[in-house]
């Protein structure tokens, strides 16, 4: 049922950039773990999300390629949104900085290398939406350390992905 309801999402929604095909691509070419990146509808429900709210920043815990932070930085061309992400993995990291550099995202995108509880202690400000994309055991820490600071602005989404 899954699959049926996700080929008929994917079939009636808006495609995603031809930057985030390529991307795509690279990431399932080069990581034996590329499914854990968010998928080409998740990415175009990130970005109709970003455009609805018209966040002006955006918070994601867990950034694998950079996919996601591409999708945020598209979609907020009219706010010119800050995009925080937070990463641990050091071959995440270096993959991220890859895609910030290709795709010309470094003026608004901003890496956090750490561990996200770290990080997250060091953001001060409130964020439109915040996506939580990391290890699945951490959410609930982070997303009660996220409304503990109050980042999260009045009106804002909070989307973890693979919650279950």
């Amino acid at each position: 049922m899954a699959a049926t309801v996700t080929r008929y999402c994917t079939s009636h929604s808006n495609d995603v950039s031809s930057n985030m095909k390529e991307l795509w691509d690279w990431t399932c070419n080069q990581f034996e773990d590329a499914d854990k990146m968010s998928s080409p509808l998740q990415g175009a429900t990130m970005k109709f999300l970003a455009e609805l709210q018209q966040a002006k920043r955006v918070l994601e815990i867990g950034c694998f390629t950079g996919y996601s932070a591409l999708a945020w930085y598209e979609s907020t061309q009219a706010t010119k949104a800050e995009i925080i992400t937070l990463e641990l993995d050091a071959k995440m990291i270096a993959a991220s900085r890859r895609t910030f550099d290709k795709y010309g995202l470094n003026d608004r995108v901003t890496l956090i290398e750490g561990p996200a509880q770290e990080s997250i202690e060091t953001l001060t400000g409130d964020f439109d939406i915040i996506f939580v994309d990391a290890n699945k055991e951490g959410y609930e820490g982070y997303v009660k350390q996220i409304l503990d600071k109050k980042l999260l602005s009045p009106g804002g989404l909070v989307m973890c992905d693979n919650g279950g």
